[in-house]
Formats: structure tokens, C-alpha cells, sequence
């Protein structure tokens, strides 16, 4: 059963309960000759994991970067493998680490486990313990979970029980996906993975149009799903034995979404940009995205309003922004199709 409460109208004429940080916007640090940093998680105050996204699926792998010093490391091949057969009982064994190219990231730091979307060798979300040792993270490959078919993987949220959220933008085999987008018709999925029931549609999701970024509580009873084509973020709640969905509208291709460091409020970001102009850009030679302008809002999740962080723009050359994170009073922001990240001062 499918209750759905739309909290367009009401959600521009609320004030927010959650106020948004004030950054500066003319002194980001720039840091460069990157592969795409779609999305990145904090491991602690001194480390964050990147992910290297490639629209032809080669072999970029992930970043390691010193949130202090701003120094990073390609982590590509070279990975330790200890294979949980029972946490992952459908997976077929490890990917070939140098093929690796990678998405949607989330970090459960109560496992020190950290899930990595990818692209490169096979369609899956591969899972990895981290271990500090000498206060640098170490990853050691435990499983995956590869994903259904006709889907397209983007973004992984960890679950207690051992499962996860998984969002496809699109059946990648999908002639009219464009199409579809254009009509913000249903599109994509929001599917479940569990050891023991494997790959399931979350309820309430079939008439979403390009999920994309996800959060969900570690029980699975609250998710947050945003919606690309459909320029919309989605609360799905689980709680009650059935979906109830509340949505609020963002005024740009809503992409990455993230807690912020407190746990209070949402980071979301996105493309400013109309679809037509984002399949130019997806067409695109690397970098090839200079123009696309981005946005970052902050959502409270109790009223679904939200207060603009980072006003649409390009910013000293960083471009196609998806998504943000904080981080010792800096903001981190990803990009999808840029060699830079910007990460901009918190100053309020």
C-alpha cells in the first residue's frame, strides 16, 4: 500500500527549521588533475574516499585524500581480499582490482565498512573493510553484490542488517531513456539487497524518474532518494508497514545527497542545467564539462525545506558539481565530470 503526500507547494512556503551554513564562495581550494570525484564520504576527521567515475567504464579506481594536507593517492590494484561468502552469498568472487571504476560511495563507520558503486569489469557494488593502521585508512576487499540486470548502479547506502540501497538511473538498454528523462517519466529503480533475499524493489519507488543519490537510516525504515530527471528529492518511509512518500522540488537535476558531519540536516546537490544540455555534456570528451553550472541546498529531513548553500555556478573553473560533504569546517564539493573539486571555506 502506497501513501504519497506531496510537499511541493508547501515546502516553498515553509522556513526551513535547519539553517545553512555560509561559505565562501570566492576562496575555494582547487584540488586538480582528478578523474571525476562524483562522490566522496569522510572515513574521520583526516581522511576522505573519493570515488574516480568514468562514462566509458575505464579503469580509474578511487582516491584516498589527506583532508588536512589536501595530498591524495589513486587507489588501483594492489587491494587485500578477504571474501565473507556468507555476508555475500551471491557474490561471485573478487573484481579484478586494476578494472575498478567507480561511482556512488558510503561509508558505515560503526562496521569501518565502505561500499563502492562500479562500473569497471562488472555492474556491483563492491564492499570493503577499512582498517586505520598507523592513522591511515587500509581497505580490504570482504564482497560485492552484482547488480540486476538492465540497471545502472549510481548510488549504495549500508544497511545494519547487512544489506544495502542501491539506485539505477536508468536501464542502460533503454533506447528511450533520454526520452523518458525529458517526460520525467518513471525511470530507473530504488531496489534492496539483502545476503538473504537478494535484489527487491523498495516500495513506493516504481514511479520515480532517474534515482540517483540515496541515503537511508542503517534499519532501512527511512530513505531519501533523489530524483533526477524529476528535479525532485523523495522521503520514503518504511516505519509503518507500508510507503509513505513525501517529495520537495529543487530547481536543478538533483544528484548527490549526503548527511551533513552532525546528522541534522541533508546536503543536496545538482546540475543547473536543462537535460538537453546534459546530454551534450555526457557525450562529451573528458573534462569536457566547463560550463555546467551546479547547486548545493540544504535539506531539513523532519519539514522537507531546504536553504541554498551554493548558488547555481561555475566556481574558479570547477564545474558539473554533483554532490557536497563538511568537513573540518570546509565543504567538500564532487563533480561528475571535472578534473577539479572545489572545497570551499564554512565561514557561518
Amino acid at each position: 500500500m502506497l501513501k504519497r503526500t506531496c510537499g511541493l507547494f508547501l515546502a516553498a512556503l515553509a522556513v526551513p527549521a535547519v539553517h545553512a551554513e555560509t561559505v565562501d564562495l570566492a576562496h575555494p581550494h582547487i584540488i586538480s588533475k582528478l578523474v571525476s570525484v562524483e562522490d566522496a564520504v569522510a572515513i574521520n576527521d583526516d581522511w576522505v574516499v573519493g570515488s574516480s567515475y568514468s562514462m566509458t567504464n575505464a579503469p580509474t579506481g578511487f582516491y584516498l585524500f589527506n583532508a588536512r594536507t589536501k595530498a591524495f593517492e589513486t587507489i588501483k590494484g594492489g587491494i587485500a581480499s578477504r571474501f565473507d561468502r556468507k555476508a555475500f552469498p551471491t557474490c561471485p568472487g573478487a573484481p579484478d582490482f586494476k578494472t575498478l571504476s567507480t561511482h556512488g560511495v558510503d561509508y558505515y563507520p560503526e562496521r569501518k565498512r565502505l561500499y563502492l558503486v562500479n562500473h569497471g569489469g562488472r555492474e556491483s557494488v563492491e564492499v570493503f573493510d577499512v582498517a586505520l593502521t598507523g592513522g591511515k585508512p587500509h581497505f580490504t576487499w570482504v564482497g560485492c553484490a552484482v547488480a540486476p540486470a538492465n540497471t545502472y548502479p549510481d548510488a549504495v547506502a549500508g544497511l545494519a542488517d547487512g544489506g544495502m540501497i542501491v539506485t539505477s538511473l536508468w536501464n542502460p538498454n533503454d533506447p528511450t531513456r533520454n526520452d523518458k528523462m525529458k517526460a520525467a517519466a518513471p525511470l530507473g529503480g530504488v531496489f534492496k539487497w539483502s545476503p538473504v533475499a537478494g535484489w527487491s524493489t523498495v516500495p513506493g519507488t516504481a514511479d520515480f524518474s532517474g534515482p540517483n543519490g540515496v541515503l537511508a537510516t542503517r534499519d532501512g525504515k527511512t530513505i531519501y532518494v533523489n530524483l533526477y530527471a524529476g528535479k525532485q528529492v523523495a522521503r520514503v518511509d518504511l516505519s509503518g508497514g507500508h510507503a509513505t512518500v513525501r517529495l520537495a522540488s529543487v530547481p536543478y537535476l538533483a544528484d548527490n545527497i549526503r548527511w551533513n558531519s552532525r546528522g541534522t540536516a541533508i546536503y543536496v546537490g545538482g546540475q543547473a542545467e536543462s537535460l538537453d544540455t546534459m546530454f551534450k555534456c555526457y557525450a562529451a570528451p573528458f573534462p569536457g564539462c566547463k560550463t555546467i553550472k551546479f547547486q548545493i541546498n540544504l535539506l531539513d529531513p523532519k519539514t522537507m525545506t531546504m536553504s541554498v548553500v551554493v548558488p547555481a555556478g561555475t566556481y574558479q573553473g570547477m564545474s558539473a558539481g554533483t554532490g557536497a560533504i563538511d568537513l573540518n569546517k570546509e565543504l567538500w564539493v564532487t563533480s561528475f565530470k571535472d578534473d577539479d573539486i572545489a572545497i570551499f571555506p564554512i565561514t557561518g
